[in-house]
């Protein structure tokens, strides 16, 4: 799915949604309706520029790694809050398609929402990230559109939480939802022309553009393309199918995963059918 490679020369972001060109471009892509999942765009170069959305479809790609355990919590017994408290979305479908989910028009990323671990299960689409290093990691959470409704979210966010070792926190997306997770030790920074670095984990979350397919990867275009940025671990892994994952090295190595150099390439992360998709991430991932 790949959202950070929308952009690779030229322009300054990308797409995201499912994983890539897709619908959400990487980012950055999307889910494909011929099962073909394509990479996303990221926006990796120079400054933000006006562009417009481009989707792409996606079928299965496959890598084998075991996924981070799941988060533990007391009770499932609570309720789960509503997303962008039980508002109405966007008043015509044609928004939606053309920009996928960003919450409403007074709460820009309602859309998606820390829980309590205990609730994992009450959504039908939810990553979990487990810090599996030694030290304390950001991550800050965004959307591949912007505030403003342009392919910019890239260089905003929407919310940011720290992980110390062994500590996992739960993330649950609302549907059509295309975005990213940049992560990094102690603090992410940012790149030059001010889009965030570190490493991404990309999805989108059933994209209607894509028949509801559903897509997420790790990419480390962002980081790669400015020397100096530090390239951390990452795994992306379906929580039902643990042999189905994207993983980028410490360094920049990587496997079924956006690494310098595949920018333009598709078919790379997770692609999975229409349904429910809970993600585990493992960040500072090092095999």
């Amino acid at each position: 799915m790949q959202l950070t490679s929308l952009f690779v020369l030229g322009a300054a972001l990308g797409a995201m949604a499912a994983p890539s060109h897709h619908a959400h471009s990487h980012a950055h892509r999307s889910v494909h309706e011929r099962a073909v999942y394509y990479k996303g765009a990221k926006g990796k170069v120079g400054t933000p520029a006006s562009t417009t959305t481009s989707s792409a479809a996606a079928p299965a790609a496959t890598t084998a790694s075991a996924a981070p355990a799941a988060a533990s919590s007391a009770s499932s017994s609570a309720a789960a809050p509503a997303f962008c408290q039980g508002k109405s979305k966007r008043a015509t479908l044609a928004d939606i398609t053309s920009v996928g989910n960003t919450g409403t028009a007074d709460n820009y990323g309602c859309n998606i929402m820390v829980v309590d671990n205990s609730l994992v299960n009450k959504y039908d689409y939810t990553a979990q990230y487990t810090n599996v290093a030694d030290e304390p990691y950001e991550v800050v959470l965004g959307l591949k559109i912007g505030r403003t409704g342009l392919v910019n979210g890239f260089f905003d966010s929407v919310t940011s939480f720290m992980l110390q070792p062994g500590e996992t926190k739960t993330v649950a997306y609302e549907e059509d939802t295309q975005g990213w997770a940049a992560f990094a030790p102690n603090s992410v920074p940012k790149t030059t022309w001010g889009q965030w670095g570190g490493v991404w984990a990309e999805y989108d979350y059933a994209s209607k553009r894509n028949n509801l397919w559903s897509g997420a990867d790790c990419s480390s275009l962002v980081a790669a393309s400015q020397p100096g940025l530090e390239v951390p671990g990452c795994m992306v892994c379906d929580a039902d199918d643990a042999s189905t994952c994207s993983k980028i090295f410490p360094g920049g190595a990587g496997v079924n995963a956006f690494i310098a150099g595949t920018a333009e390439q598709d078919g790379l992360g997770i692609n999975k059918k229409p349904g429910p998709l809970h993600l585990h991430v493992a960040v500072g991932y090092n095999a």
